[in-house]
């Protein structure tokens, strides 16, 4: 198991749109391959706005960095990432 200081954040530029879809499957795959020792966390940072809209109350999420994720990931020697489509 990897020290939480040998972690560091980077950046995934994703396809406009698709940084849901991206987040859902990077969490699935981290689960199926067992990887949860080098991926501690992907963020998709949003924040809740509140506004009126026709009278009402409403509350929506707003990406706060759109067409990216933010990850916290331990690589342990060096690696050559790669583009997923």
């Amino acid at each position: 198991m990897s020290s939480p200081s040998d972690f560091r954040w980077y950046t995934l530029q994703t396809l406009s749109n698709n940084d849901s879809k991206v987040k859902r499957l990077l969490d699935k795959a981290i689960k199926d391959e067992e990887m949860g020792d080098f991926v501690a966390e992907i963020l998709m940072p949003v924040k809740t706005v509140k506004d009126f809209r026709n009278g009402k109350k409403r509350e929506s999420e707003m990406k706060l960095y759109p067409s990216y994720l933010l990850s916290l990931i331990h690589i342990s020697e060096p690696t050559r990432l790669r583009r997923i489509s």
